[in-house]
């Protein structure tokens, strides 16, 4: 079965409601995944902390944004990722979606995907 490791995922989030005075509520989260393993490790996130943030609006619209940073501690790779949903009216939702990868070295999993930033905006009609 091959040789046993240890691997977690913990975060933590915490949300100030109603942010001077409004109805936004912003959130700051933060995440550590760890695997004993290290670099050879089946999953890119062995040593990764994610830091960001969610802004909810609380309107009709349901309009909010996660942004935050992936950052890998033993090599640096550094990547950013943001989303935006907001309802349109009373049958669509716009989402928007961007995943750029910043800083990405030789011999990390996601060297291969470095090129591969993206903006993806996707309009949905429910019926």
């Amino acid at each position: 079965m091959g040789q046993s490791y240890e691997a977690s995922v913990g975060g933590y989030e915490y949300t100030f409601y109603g942010v001077i005075g409004s109805a936004t509520d912003v959130g700051a989260l933060v995440e550590y995944h760890y695997d004993s393993r290290g670099s050879r490790a089946t999953s890119p996130f062995n040593r990764d902390v994610f830091a960001g943030t969610r802004v909810t609006l609380n309107d009709e619209r349901d309009t909010n944004i996660i942004a935050g940073t992936f950052w890998d501690r033993s090599n640096d790779t550094t990547s950013v990722r943001i989303e935006f949903q907001r309802q349109i009216g009373a049958n669509y939702k716009l989402e928007v979606e961007l995943q750029g990868f910043v800083e990405v070295p030789v011999g990390d999993p996601f060297f291969s995907f470095r090129r591969d930033s993206f903006l993806q905006v996707e309009l949905r009609r429910y019926f």
